[in-house]
């Protein structure tokens, strides 16, 4: 195999081994009790979804506690919050339904992933019930949970994400500001796009 030459599924498997059993078997196709009791908790999640050219697309989503609700053993939901009105999601919701989940709950070092089918629906009723502001909520997004999985604490672990001392070492470093990021990027692709 040469260095630039993607593994296949026999070569990583020889690599890496096969995953315990008790690992291996941590899965289901619905919400069970400790399932929905981390998403309750959960503060903070990525939603992935796939636009038209193929490429994951990934959105972080945030709220309090039970922000995502658990609607049965196959459904939760959450509100649309208005953002930057780019709609990345949601244009890819009314072509490409199928999307990947990220919960995290600050402190705990576990997450728990999932994927399913989701759906971007305007309902007025719907979006007041759930607590939201026909102002600022347009929609809300059901997802009906097609697998779902605990991942270990290894990457938040390794991280040091939930270590409050790391955190000045962060700002130490004069991260750059969204505006700043933003102007910078729009600048590179410009010059990108005028040496073509």
């Amino acid at each position: 195999m040469s260095k630039d030459q993607s593994i296949d599924e026999p070569s990583y498997r020889a690599l890496y081994g096969t995953p315990a059993d008790y690992v291996a078997e941590a899965h289901a196709p619905c919400l069970e009790e400790t399932s929905k009791n981390f998403i309750r908790a959960c503060t903070f999640m990525v939603l992935s979804s796939s636009n038209e050219a193929g490429y994951i697309d990934m959105s972080p989503r945030g709220g309090e506690p039970g922000f995502i609700h658990v609607l049965d053993d196959k459904h939760i939901a959450f509100l649309d919050e208005m953002g930057n009105k780019k709609l990345h999601t949601i244009g890819n919701l009314a072509n490409r339904s199928k999307v990947g989940m990220l919960f995290i709950i600050p402190s705990v070092q576990e997450v728990l992933r999932a994927y399913g089918v989701a759906q971007a629906i305007h309902d007025e009723d719907t979006i007041l019930a759930m607590g939201g502001n026909l102002k600022r909520n347009k929609s809300f997004i059901r997802i009906r949970i097609e697998k779902i999985f605990p991942h270990c604490s290894t990457a938040l672990s390794k991280a040091s994400l939930w270590d409050k001392e790391n955190w000045p070492l962060a700002l130490a470093k004069k991260i750059p500001s969204i505006r700043e990021l933003g102007a910078s990027i729009a600048n590179a692709r410009k010059r990108m796009e005028s040496s073509d």
